[in-house]
């Protein structure tokens, strides 16, 4: 006689202790236990999957947020672009979203180097005041300051 292990968890649910239904079938507990927690192969499958499901996939995106996270303030704090390759440095510490040269608060700040030898140091300013400080290295102010001169004097 093959016994169930769905009519085990019927007695089981009806009050019965795995040594009362034992004695009733003529078995031992222990046998009883085996039948009582066995399932098949499927069954585990399905209940572990839907356990993944409902668990794993939620706090695997959760670790995914706070990796991504911790890789956006890595590179926000030691990242920096020289010359078209990417450099690991030790920035200057950020200001709270404040543009150090024109003091207007921004979502984004770059860091602007003078100096490739030594691109730890910098400034955090905003998009205008970072184009501003390219122009003034390059020496374009110059020029717009000698065409302005000369357009002033034609005149």
């Amino acid at each position: 006689m093959e016994i169930k292990p769905e009519a085990i968890r019927q007695l089981k649910s009806s009050g019965m202790t795995l040594q009362e239904i034992g004695d009733l079938l003529g078995i031992t507990k222990s046998e009883i236990h085996l039948i009582y927690h066995s399932e098949s192969i499927e069954s585990r499958r399905d209940r572990l999957n839907e356990y993944a499901s409902k668990h794993y996939h939620e706090h695997s995106k959760e670790i995914n947020k706070r990796y991504v996270e911790y890789k956006k303030e890595y590179a926000r704090k030691h990242v920096l672009m020289v010359n078209g390759k990417t450099t690991v440095v030790n920035k200057r510490p950020r200001p709270n979203d404040t543009c150090e040269l024109c003091s207007r608060v921004v979502d984004r700040l770059h860091y602007h180097h003078w100096d490739d030898g030594n691109p730890h140091l910098g400034v955090w300013v905003c998009s205008s005041c970072h184009k501003l400080c390219e122009s003034v290295e390059s020496g374009l102010h110059t020029k717009y300051l000698e065409l302005k001169d000369a357009i002033i004097y034609d005149n």
